[in-house]
């Protein structure tokens, strides 16, 4: 193996937000209830919600227009698409951090990985959830939804944060199969947290490491070596 392609200590740690970092189902199926509601609409069940997670609101709110039986490229899917988006960014009840998540970055960066962010959440809802439990202090790069012309799974999105953050060398935390598939499709390990909104099993995600608590993740991170980016 030559220099270049020798395995690096990671100097950059690259995190998904809803699902692991902060558990924001019930404010997001608030949203989507306030969303029906003023359309006269019947509501979705929670576990339906929940599973829509993870690929943006565009997807969410076609999601809710599919099982509400109306053409997901209509009007009326449009209309769910326009109030949730209105409403999304001032729903901050119903997030809560998940346990050990600032102790964790706060002891990250005392070691002294760069911290960054990438989220298919659009950028004023994820910077309103992170400011509001006091966690934007420890991302200096945010990269949301809508922060380029592609979402996760495409890779772009890791690439543009590590180079944001300057960075040699990363992993990827996240909660799902759409983080997975974002990881491999970048090239950068994935590290999974189990208590998310993953369908999948550890075994058929693969991760390169996986915790399942906060107050595991500093000391799991210093056994990982990345390829240099």
């Amino acid at each position: 193996m030559q220099d270049s392609e020798r395995p690096n200590k990671v100097d950059t740690i690259i995190f998904d937000l809803d699902g692991t970092l902060v558990d924001s189902v019930d404010a997001i199926y608030a949203v989507s209830q306030k969303t029906l509601l003023s359309l006269g609409l019947p509501d979705i069940p929670h576990v339906k919600i929940r599973s829509f997670i993870g690929h943006g609101v565009h997807h969410l709110t076609r999601s809710m227009a599919l099982f509400l039986s109306l053409d997901p490229a209509g009007s009326k899917a449009d209309e769910i698409y326009r109030i949730f988006s209105e409403l999304y960014p001032a729903q901050l009840d119903g997030n809560h951090c998940f346990i050990g998540v600032p102790e964790a970055l706060k002891e990250l960066q005392i070691r002294g990985h760069h911290l960054a962010l990438c989220t298919n959440k659009p950028m004023a809802p994820a910077r309103s959830v992170l400011n509001h439990l006091g966690l934007l202090k420890f991302f200096p790069v945010v990269i949301a939804g809508d922060s380029l012309a592609s979402r996760k799974p495409e890779p772009e999105m890791l690439h543009a944060a590590i180079q944001q953050a300057a960075g040699n060398s990363a992993v990827y935390i996240g909660d799902s199969e759409v983080d997975q598939k974002t990881a491999l499709n970048a090239d950068i390990p994935f590290v999974l947290f189990t208590e998310g909104y993953r369908a999948s099993s550890i075994d058929e995600l693969n991760p390169r490491a996986h915790f399942s608590s906060y107050r595991e993740l500093p000391d799991l991170l210093q056994n990982i070596n990345a390829l240099k980016y």
